[in-house]
Formats: C-alpha cells, sequence, structure tokens
C-alpha cells in the first residue's frame, strides 16, 4: 500500500455511531459504557467507548465513505435529541419519519454481520446450485465478492430499500421502570409477530413483509417501534407514546439484542453482570438471528405444470414467540389477506415491485 494512496487519518471507523453509543454511556460521560463480550464473557461497566463497534478502514482508506456516513450521522443526531429531550414523536414534522427510516437502513447496510453474509451470499449459492446439478456446469461462475464491493452494492440500495418502509407507522415507548434498555453491536432489531404464529418458510422480516416490526432502542430510557398497522395496534389508536415499566417484557426485548448481536453488547451503569448472565441463559433457549442459511424449496410452476427447484438464501430471524402487553393482532381476519406465495409481501411493497420491474 502507497502512502499516497492513504487519503483519510480516520483510522479508526466505527459501523455503531459514536453519537449513538452516546447515548448509552456510564452516566452519560460519553467516555465509557458497559459491555459484554458473549464470547469470553468479559463484562467491563466502564469500557473506553471510542473503541467500540470500530474496525481500521472498515469503509475504505479514502475517507469518502467514512465522510459521507459522518454526514448522515449528525442528521440522525438531531432526530435522536429531539426525540430523547420531549420524549415525544414529532409527526407533523415528515423528516422525523424519513430519518429515522434511513438511520434504520444504513445502520443495517453498514454492520460487520450484513457484509460479511453479502460477501459470503454468491459464493453459497453456486456450492448449492453444484450439489444440485453437479453434472451442469455454471456459465458465469459467481464466486465470492471482497468486502469493499460489498460496502459498496450495501450501500448502493438505501435508497430503494428506504421506499419499502414509509408505509409503516412507528411509536415511542417509554420505559418508565429502573431496568434499562441495551443495545448491541447489531442494535436494529427485526421481528414478525404476526408470521411467525403461522409457521412461515423462509424470510418473514424482509422489509417488504406482511407483518414487520423494527425495535430501535434510542437511549435506556426509549424505543421507537416501527410496525405494519394492518396487523397490529399498538396501545390506544391516537397514542403515540407508550410506558412500559413491565420488567418482565422490558427483559424480552433485551433479549432481542442479545439474539440479533455478533458479538458485543452495549449498556449503561445500571445493568449488572448477573443480569447479563440472566439474559444469556434465557437467550440460549432460541437460535441466534443473521446465520446465513441457503435451502432449495420446490415451486409448482403452473405455465409447464411441474414443480422446480428454486435456491433461496436467507438469514435466521429472531422468534422468540415474544409476547408484549401493549401490542395486538387487529383481528383473526388479518389471516385472510396470506397468499399461496412463499414470500407474502405488503401492498406497498407489491407496487415497488411491479414498477421497479416496469422501469
Amino acid at each position: 500500500m502507497l502512502m499516497d494512496e492513504l487519503t483519510t487519518d480516520k483510522k479508526n471507523q466505527h459501523y455503531i455511531p459514536k453519537f449513538y453509543l452516546k447515548k448509552f454511556s456510564y452516566n452519560l460521560n460519553d467516555k465509557q459504557l458497559g459491555i459484554f463480550n458473549l464470547d469470553t464473557e468479559f463484562f467491563k461497566i466502564d469500557a473506553k467507548l471510542k473503541t467500540q463497534a470500530s474496525k481500521s478502514f472498515f469503509y475504505g482508506r479514502d475517507g469518502k465513505l467514512e465522510d459521507a456516513l459522518g454526514g448522515l450521522e449528525k442528521i440522525y443526531g438531531e432526530t435522536f435529541k429531539k426525540i430523547i429531550l420531549s420524549h415525544k414523536l414529532s409527526k407533523n414534522n415528515p423528516n422525523e419519519k424519513r430519518e429515522l427510516i434511513s438511520f434504520i437502513v444504513v445502520s443495517q447496510l453498514r454492520n460487520p454481520l450484513q457484509i460479511s453474509n453479502a460477501q459470503n451470499a454468491f459464493d453459497d449459492l453456486e456450492k448449492t446450485a453444484k450439489n444440485l446439478y453437479p453434472n451442469e456446469t455454471l456459465k458465469e461462475p459467481m464466486g465470492k465478492i471482497s468486502h469493499e464491493e460489498s460496502v459498496k452494492i450495501l450501500l448502493g440500495l438505501m435508497s430503494e430499500l428506504a421506499k419499502y418502509l414509509h408505509d409503516l407507522d412507528y411509536k415511542l415507548i417509554i420505559n418508565d421502570s429502573d431496568l434499562p434498555f441495551i443495545i448491541s453491536d447489531n442494535p436494529i432489531v427485526k421481528y414478525n409477530q404476526f408470521l411467525e404464529q403461522v409457521n412461515r418458510k423462509g424470510s418473514t422480516t424482509s422489509y417488504g413483509n406482511i407483518g414487520i416490526q423494527i425495535f430501535i432502542p434510542l437511549n435506556p430510557k426509549l424505543m421507537v417501534i416501527f410496525f405494519d398497522s394492518k396487523i397490529y395496534k399498538l396501545g390506544y389508536k391516537k397514542q403515540q407514546e407508550i410506558k412500559l415499566n413491565n420488567y418482565a417484557e422490558i427483559t424480552d426485548l433485551n433479549i432481542l439484542q442479545f439474539l440479533n448481536c455478533d458479538k458485543m453488547l452495549f449498556f449503561n451503569e445500571k445493568i449488572t453482570k448477573n443480569y447479563i448472565l440472566e439474559l444469556k441463559t434465557k437467550a440460549e433457549k432460541f437460535e441466534k438471528a443473521n446465520i446465513a442459511k441457503t435451502e432449495v424449496f420446490k415451486i409448482f410452476n403452473e405455465y409447464e405444470s411441474k414443480f422446480e427447484d428454486i435456491i433461496m438464501r436467507y438469514e435466521s430471524e429472531c422468534v422468540t414467540n415474544l409476547k408484549l402487553s401493549f401490542i395486538k393482532l387487529h383481528s383473526s381476519k388479518t389471516h385472510r389477506i396470506l397468499s399461496n406465495e412463499m414470500i407474502q409481501l405488503r401492498d406497498t411493497a407489491k407496487k415497488i415491485r411491479e414498477n421497479r420491474h416496469r422501469s
């Protein structure tokens, strides 16, 4: 590597923004926070904040992508600040929803788990195809793409993916207990209580799925939940902020962070090691999320009147039989909206895909 190729001095590049980690810092000192390593069970309540959730030159050495993400983080930081100070949402301000959605999408696309899965995707599909059809040769071997290519491809999808979330509603959960919310090195949690009940194959938490829910802790006391309002109701219809003081339900939400993470949990000074170990014991009953899976499904081709093999690659999801007192399904009638298709999409998602195919 030639020195003149190194155009940025920002070697320590965060995949979880520092402004976000600071919300969970030790006594809000912005310099330390609690950490727990799942592999080693190392616990430290006042670890150095600036070295967490970061990697050397994770977004490249020229600094362009790092600077672009830094600009977005300033916008996200202001949005978080307004909600945290007021303990209220500003739904009359369309920028708030747009910026929260952008934060969701960018946070997921820039995460090492997502990037690693993207790097391996083509390679895994190719191996499955070779096992399925050993006597055939692929015209163009796909292979594994580089880290840099994966980052660019994923973040290039940001605007397109954000479109799938704008039809969702969102509300603010106010933690009125002494037990804080925690986050992880992969803090945006997707869930689907509705499709969990009907035992669907493949992914149920794609952005376009019927029944999608997205949990975003803002700090130890506040959480925003995006949800499919045709399926769920959160609190009363006009209630935008919902108070929660149920210890068990807060623990259930914290377990989602445990399942969704790669290796690290982050939290403030009120979390004890005993509590984290309690979470670990409870979380071990469930499969970890974000484990890449490649399966072959039989799909009936109506035009040719025969079954065909479809190779599908997806990731394991958070599935805990989650029950929260403030989330209700509208009625049993919601099951009537399910189709025979493998992927259950909302109407908005269907329209986006149709428009994309036309263009």
